[in-house]
C-alpha cells in the first residue's frame, strides 16, 4: 500500500460532480432510464443585469445518489466566459468536483499560496480553482449548497 502524502488542504469527502452537457433534460432522462439516477430538478441560473433581472445563462439539472453525492448537469443557454471557455477547450464532459468547506476563503488562500489559481470568485460562499497538472478539471470549494430538489422546478418547455 502506498503511503499517503501530505496535502495543502484535506478533502476527504466529495459532495458533488458536475459535467457540461449539450442538453440537460435529455442527459438527465438517459441517466434516469439507464441507471435509475433521479428524480432530477431543473434550475436556470445566471448573473443579474444592471436592473437586477436575472440573465438565464445555464440550465442545471440536479439529482442525488443513494449515498448523498449530488450529480449536476450544466447546459449552456447563453455564452459566458466562465462556462463557454471551458466548453470550447474541453467540450462536453466532466467539468468540476465540489467540496463543501467551512473556511472557503482561508482554504482558497492556502491553495493559491501553493500554486492554485482562482478562475471564478463568488466570495466567501464559493470559489472555483485550477491547480497545476489538474488534468483540466475545476475544483469548487463552497460553504453552503442548498438541497436543490426542494427548490421550485423549472417545467419542461
Amino acid at each position: 500500500m502506498t503511503e499517503k502524502t501530505s496535502s495543502v488542504v484535506s478533502m476527504n469527502t466529495l459532495d458533488h460532480i458536475a459535467w457540461l452537457v449539450k442538453d440537460a433534460r435529455k442527459t438527465a432522462a438517459a441517466y434516469e432510464k439507464m441507471l435509475g439516477i433521479g428524480p432530477w430538478s431543473f434550475h436556470e441560473r445566471g448573473s443579474k443585469d444592471a436592473n437586477g433581472k436575472r440573465k438565464k445563462e445555464v440550465l442545471i439539472a440536479y439529482a442525488y445518489t443513494q449515498n448523498g453525492v449530488e450529480l449536476e448537469l450544466i447546459q449552456i443557454l447563453k455564452d459566458t466566459q466562465f462556462h463557454s471557455d471551458f466548453a470550447e477547450k474541453h467540450g462536453e464532459g466532466l467539468y468540476h468536483l465540489g467540496f463543501k468547506r467551512n473556511d472557503v476563503l482561508g482554504e482558497t488562500a492556502e491553495l493559491v499560496a501553493h500554486g492554485a489559481k482562482v478562475v471564478f470568485d463568488l466570495g466567501k460562499g464559493c470559489q472555483y480553482l485550477r491547480f497545476p497538472d489538474d488534468g483540466g478539471l475545476i475544483t469548487e470549494l463552497y460553504w453552503n449548497h442548498p438541497p436543490f430538489l426542494e427548490d421550485k422546478l423549472i417545467p419542461d418547455e
